[in-house]
């Protein structure tokens, strides 16, 4: 076989219509559309995990504010139907403190193909100062290593029947102890345990902590902005240059042939990407949101 005929051939193409039409390029240019794709795929990634993270603390404070109402309510004030209020909350705290820590844990892996090691180092370094800075965060942090291994997190409901002279309507307060996380469980640092107030009000812990989530996004998004909007420029670019050539561009991809064998492909469209965007969008609007 005559080496020539081995050699990689690396072009644009439409992978879906039966078109004989391609563009050649290098397999620099290759590479970079695979970088931007990766670069794409990880900002993505970044925002969605935001989007559950919000989506679980909303789903907690909603689940607090209708429990409350609930309280107040009752017919039942067994320890049952008390368990039963508990719960609930219970569940949709857990499941937002499990997102919490989700986020931030995937944080520097997704980082890392969008501006390498320098940007991972910013990250780690906004999210030690969060850190530092807020006990809330501290608590909410190290809650999820708790309920891994110990369950509960909402251990008592309590709420004043005296309706408020300024005539808001009484709401119930859900406490996670301080007693009960030292018994139960060794898996949160003695220093965070030390500062814990001996009932934690779980409302205003999530509410603190998700304010020190929603900067540290806003941080990520504003570093990581330059080579994003560079990288879906280079796809726009490829887009439209194809359009000039290629009889359609739904389909469109940056593939590898040795001979007549497809080797590798990267699918090069934005509407994915217009997702992320999106996305990036309403986490912008949860940052100014009022608090």
């Amino acid at each position: 076989m005559d080496e020539s005929c081995s050699k990689p051939r690396y072009i644009l193409r439409n992978r879906y219509l039966g078109s004989t039409k391609e563009i050649a390029i290098t397999e620099g240019e290759y590479e970079k559309l695979k970088k931007a794709r990766e670069t794409l795929s990880a900002a993505l990634a970044i925002e969605e995990l935001f989007s559950v993270l919000i989506t679980n603390f909303n789903d907690a404070q909603n689940s607090i504010d209708s429990t409350s109402k609930a309280y107040f309510n009752l017919e039942d004030y067994s320890y049952y139907g008390m368990h039963e209020l508990m719960q609930l909350v219970n569940v949709r705290t857990i499941n937002f403190i499990t997102a919490a820590k989700l986020y931030t844990d995937n944080l520097t892996s997704d980082a890392k193909y969008i501006g390498g090691k320098s940007l991972c180092v910013k990250i780690e370094k906004k999210r030690s100062e969060l850190y530092d800075a807020s006990p809330e965060y501290r608590a909410i942090d190290q809650l999820r290593n708790y309920a891994l291994h110990a369950g509960a997190v909402i251990h008592s409901i309590t709420g004043n029947f005296v309706r408020p002279e300024n005539g808001e309507v009484p709401k119930a307060i859900f406490y996670t102890s301080k007693a009960i996380l030292s018994k139960k469980s060794d898996r949160i640092k003695t220093k965070v345990m030390n500062e814990m107030p001996d009932k934690i009000n779980i409302s205003e812990y999530i509410s603190t902590a998700v304010e020190k989530y929603k900067e540290l996004h806003t941080y990520i998004q504003t570093e990581s902005s330059n080579s994003v909007a560079n990288v879906r420029k280079l796809f726009e670019d490829t887009i439209q240059t194809s359009t000039e050539t290629l009889d359609e561009t739904t389909g469109l991809a940056a593939c590898i042939y040795r001979d007549e064998k497809e080797m590798e492909f990267i699918q090069i469209f934005l509407e994915w990407d217009d997702v992320r965007m999106r996305l990036a969008e309403n986490a912008k609007l949860e940052s100014l949101a009022p608090k």
